[in-house]
């Protein structure tokens, strides 16, 4: 198993969207950025990643309770789900989708009632026979529970879960 990557940077740094960036407020503004990467397989595993991604089948397997969403990511699209461990509910809406032959995913932004302003970036990427799975953020809290101590590493843990969550799928798990 290759463990994810981990990279975390200033939040003066860009999100990656998959099809053009979401214009966001800098550091002034008390956003921070974090961005996870993992190999998660070979060039086989590429189509059922991105599919998976797309059908939302990676929020689900991270213990989202998806309340509601298109059967697949679309720009426009409202995406709300309920956290796995957490009494949140949390409303997205897509705002670019990418639909390459190496390059599939999308980038949602936080909508009014969600505990984090910002958006995230989820995109599969296949390159030199191996499939990767990038998940990058920028936000910062807009509720109490987010301003809370450790309200920073549940959110990495949620998007390590991602990871392991597209390995597995990656695996035929």
């Amino acid at each position: 198993m290759v463990p994810p990557t981990a990279t975390r940077s200033s939040a003066a740094s860009p999100v990656g969207s998959p099809a053009s960036p979401v214009s966001m407020p800098d550091a002034a503004a008390g956003f921070r950025s974090s961005s996870r990467s993992r190999d998660v397989g070979d060039a086989t595993a590429f189509a059922r990643v991105a599919g998976a991604l797309l059908a939302w089948d990676i929020h689900r397997g991270a213990g989202f309770r998806i309340i509601e969403a298109p059967a697949r990511a679309r720009v426009g699209a409202t995406f709300i789900a309920r956290a796995p461990f957490l009494p949140v509910t949390s409303r997205c809406e897509v705002v670019s989708i990418v639909d390459e032959p190496d390059r599939k995913g999308f980038t949602y932004r936080t909508l009014p009632g969600h505990p984090l302003e910002g958006e995230e970036t989820f995109a599969v990427e296949l390159r030199d026979g191996r499939t990767t799975l990038t998940v990058s953020e920028r936000s910062r809290p807009a509720r109490l529970i987010t301003k809370l101590p450790g309200a920073r590493w549940v959110q990495g843990r949620i998007n390590n879960r991602y990871l392991e969550v597209a390995a597995s799928i990656a695996r035929g798990d």
